[in-house]
């Protein structure tokens, strides 16, 4: 990615998906930030067979992120996402 930016072309960093409190998102863009024009976020989306495999994912191996994932995926709460998405 480097080159292609230091050669004038248009690169993006795509970080996806956005596993919350897990995926260090900061530091990815810290990272690319001299290589890249923009960076897009995508958020972890949970449907179908495999939201309850998630869920138990994070249940069983970080079982303090599942408060946090009750109030993004069961109560529809936003401010997780608005606020990584601030500047």
């Amino acid at each position: 990615m480097r080159q292609f930016y230091e050669a004038g072309v248009q690169t993006t960093c795509f970080i996806s998906p956005i596993f919350p409190g897990i995926t260090d998102v900061e530091a990815i863009i810290e990272r690319t930030k001299h290589q890249c024009n923009l960076v897009w976020l995508e958020n972890l989306n949970l449907r179908g067979d495999y939201r309850p495999v998630i869920l138990d994912w994070i249940h069983e191996n970080h079982p303090e992120l599942d408060e946090l994932y009750h109030r993004i995926y069961s109560k529809k709460d936003r401010s997780y996402w608005t606020e990584l998405d601030r500047p």
